[in-house]
Order: structure tokens, then C-alpha cells, then sequence
């Protein structure tokens, strides 16, 4: 048993000889720092800012690329004009904010108006 102490294998508890001293060395090996305490929010509704916070403005971008698209096409448009992309249709656009994309989404028409709606978060 004296062999196992001095080389620092000594069992945290023996059966036989009953509870062991724990060397400094081996007190700061098994020293774990407990995780930082998160507070759990199932809904973002029930942080303490959320009012504050929900009446942000934001900015949002639907892009889907346009080839060989110039100022001047933009000048020429008119309402009802239509801009061939080389996007697939089935394929869903990403919904972004300041760069950071976060959502999925589809065109949809809405009488006169297009609109996306929401596929996928994240």
C-alpha cells in the first residue's frame, strides 16, 4: 500500500484500510470548477429586458442573387416588371438581419403583394 501512496495511486477509498489521505497533487487533479451558473430561459418572453428589447426595430433582408442586374435595369423598372434570377424556385431564401441569417424562408403571394414565410429557424 505504501508503494501506491508515495507514487501518487493511492485508491480514494480502500476497502481494507478504510478512507486514504489525498495528496495536494492529487486534491488539484480532481479540483473541478463548478460551470458557471446560466440562467434557463424557455422563452425569451420571460427575460427581464424582453419588453424593452421586443419594441427594437430591425432591419430584415430577403436577397436572392441577381446576375448582370445594373443601375440601369433598376432605373427602367416599373411596377409589375419582373427580374429573372437563377435562384431555383423550390429552394427556400435565407431571411437575415445586419448579416447574420436567421431563418429560412419561401415566397409567397399574398393577393398583391409577395411576401416570405417562415420554413426553417436558423
Amino acid at each position: 500500500m505504501s508503494t501506491l501512496v508515495q507514487s501518487g495511486l493511492a485508491p480514494l477509498q480502500s476497502a481494507v484500510t478504510g478512507p486514504t489521505s489525498l495528496t495536494p497533487a492529487m486534491q488539484s487533479a480532481i479540483a473541478i470548477d463548478p460551470e458557471p451558473e446560466v440562467p434557463e430561459l424557455d422563452f425569451p418572453e420571460s427575460h427581464q429586458s424582453w419588453e424593452m428589447l421586443s419594441g427594437l426595430p430591425i432591419l430584415l433582408d430577403v436577397s436572392v442573387p441577381v446576375r448582370n442586374f445594373r443601375v440601369r435595369d433598376l432605373l427602367l423598372m416599373e411596377p409589375g416588371t419582373i427580374v429573372p434570377s437563377n435562384w431555383p424556385g423550390a429552394t427556400d431564401v435565407p431571411l437575415c438581419s445586419d448579416g447574420v441569417q436567421l431563418c429560412w424562408t419561401e415566397f409567397e403571394t399574398v393577393g398583391q403583394t409577395i411576401a416570405v414565410r417562415m420554413t426553417l429557424m436558423g
